[in-house]
């Protein structure tokens, strides 16, 4: 008979139960867990709980994908049990949500120049009212397009969320007002997320920018305005299935 575990998620936030089977009776099996995010790099590994026999393991643990590490006793021999199985809270923000949130303070911590902290914020689309209501210049996080699937795993995917920014401002069809500022708004907002890991949710390893429009040409035409877009696809690596 083999040592065998497996892992049963709550997806309320408290955690799990670890089912263990196989061991001999009256010896000590050992429960161990690591986070594991998908990249590349070692694993720290942590005591869950041990129990005599076979049986169950309450896990108390925060959500979050992690690799199990079952040690046991089989036929009087040492044995070992491997399974992955992330702890979840279906009340959770979905990993969509989590990534625009995390853009939003990313870009909030960069004090871009002229810009105020609550102009940085989440629409549905790009929107400009009169300024007593929303005051210039903003910054707009926007979930445009559509998903991506840029590679599986086995059982897990790679998601790409695309992220618009939009950077928009008074221009008064001035054709070369505040050159400096708005470019080094883009340079800034891009440096500080292409090709890099989002900070917030662990599922999102990489940030591949995309080709987007510098200024709008009917914008500053008909609206007077600077309007500048920044395309991101944020990849997250996902468990599949529920």
């Amino acid at each position: 008979m083999a040592l065998t575990l497996q892992i049963t998620d709550a997806q309320d936030g408290t955690g799990g139960t670890a089912t263990i089977a196989g061991s001999d009776v009256g010896t000590t099996n050992t429960l161990y867990r690591a986070s594991f995010s998908g990249v590349a790099g070692p694993l720290t590994w942590a005591m869950v709980g041990s129990r005599t026999g076979d049986g169950t393991i309450t896990i108390a643990q925060a959500t979050g994908y992690y690799l199990w590490h079952l040690t046991g006793t089989v036929s009087a021999a040492t044995a070992f049990a491997g399974y992955f199985r992330p702890l979840t809270d279906l009340d959770e923000q979905s990993e969509n949500e989590q990534i625009l949130d995390a853009v939003v303070q990313k870009i909030r911590t960069l004090n871009l120049e002229d810009v105020d902290s609550a102009s940085v914020d989440f629409k549905w689309m790009p929107r400009k009212v009169d300024s007593s209501v929303d005051p210039l210049p903003q910054v707009q996080v926007i979930p445009i397009n559509g998903e991506t699937f840029p590679g599986t795993l086995t059982g897990r995917d790679d998601v790409g969320y695309p992220v618009m920014v939009v950077l928009i401002d008074s221009q008064d069809k001035d054709f070369k007002k505040n050159k400096r500022r708005n470019l080094m708004w883009r340079s800034l907002i891009l440096k500080a997320f292409r090709f890099q890991h989002l900070t917030g949710p662990t599922e999102a390893y990489n940030c591949i920018p995309e080709q987007q429009t510098i200024i709008d040409p009917a914008n500053f035409k008909d609206g007077n305005l600077f309007v500048s877009f920044i395309a991101l696809r944020f990849i997250s690596r996902e468990r599949r299935g529920v």
